[in-house]
């Protein structure tokens, strides 16, 4: 039998890993990013589009700010801050914070493209 929080997509050990090894320093992500390889960068940033997805609708856009911005930087903050924020916030949707206000430097979701886009000289198509 699965639970409801099991239906959402709570990323790979992969993936968590390098979040906390980032230790919500976009800086420390930009260090661990430059070492990838391209594909891995690309798989990095799907995961953490894919994650912040789900972070994107009903019920969790109900404690948010209105505008789509302001959620995805809601989204990006709570995945930054580590897999057990995530999941906390997918078993409590009133955990999700309404802004990110005075945060905005703790998010890591634009690394990922700046680092493939200086490396490749091309865009990281994955929003």
């Amino acid at each position: 039998m699965s639970n409801a929080s099991e239906d959402f997509n709570q990323g790979s050990d992969w993936f968590w890993k390098i979040i906390s090894s980032s230790e919500g320093r976009p800086e420390r992500l930009r260090e661990i990013i430059q070492e990838m390889a391209k594909e891995d960068i690309r798989r990095f940033q799907e995961e953490f589009v894919d994650l912040r997805a789900e972070l994107m609708d009903e019920p969790f856009d109900l404690h948010a700010e209105d505008s789509i911005d302001a959620l995805e930087d809601v989204a990006g903050w709570v995945i930054s801050k580590g897999r057990e924020m995530y999941r906390a916030v997918l078993a409590d949707p009133t955990l999700m914070p309404v802004d990110v206000e005075g945060k905005e430097a703790e998010i890591l979701v634009g690394v990922a493209h700046q680092v493939y886009e200086e490396r490749f000289s091309e865009p990281l198509d994955v929003f």
